[in-house]
Formats: C-alpha cells, structure tokens, sequence
C-alpha cells in the first residue's frame, strides 16, 4: 500500500522517477533482505526447479518493463 500512495503522488506532482526508484528499491531490499531472513526463520526455501518458456517470458517482461517505461 504505501508504494501505491508514493506511486500516485509522484505522478500527481510530476515526478515519476520517484516512483520507479520506489519500487526497485522496494524489489532490492525484498529479495535480499526479506526473503533470506525468512529463509532463516522457517528453516529453508522449497523451490520449484521448473518454469515453461511462457513463464521465462512473462518474468523477463515484468522484470525489463519499468526500465522501457522510464526511458520513453
């Protein structure tokens, strides 16, 4: 919810660079801080070794999309 509120505001008031540093900041500290201390605490991640072609694509979209979106 609170990358929403900033995502709004930034656009509102014209800066939309804001946002974008928001969000991958927010992917950064998710993947090196929240998910190994769950690990941690839960005693190991299970993963699924096994992701079709259209999943690769679909990440790899997801992953690229915010970069393509701010150098427009």
């Amino acid at each position: 919810m609170p990358e929403i509120i900033v995502g709004i505001n930034s656009v509102l008031k014209g800066t939309p660079e804001i946002f974008v540093g928001n969000l991958l900041g927010g992917v950064f500290y998710i993947f090196f801080f929240v998910i190994p201390f769950l690990a941690l605490v839960g005693g190991g991640v299970k993963l699924n070794r096994q992701m079709t072609k259209k999943a690769i694509i679909f990440s790899i979209f997801i992953i690229v999309f915010p970069f393509i979106s701010y150098c427009r």
